[in-house]
């Protein structure tokens, strides 16, 4: 029963990175894109 416990928790976590990451990338390109609006 632990150890199930403690794998769910881990699969929680490692979504939890993913969607981090993917919030950190939009951001990145959001800038990235508002810079070449801005330039053109």
């Amino acid at each position: 029963m632990r150890v199930l416990l403690s794998s769910t928790l881990i699969i929680l976590n490692s979504f939890g990175y993913a969607f981090r990451s993917l919030d950190i990338i939009s951001v990145k390109l959001s800038n990235s894109l508002n810079l070449l609006s801005t330039q053109m």
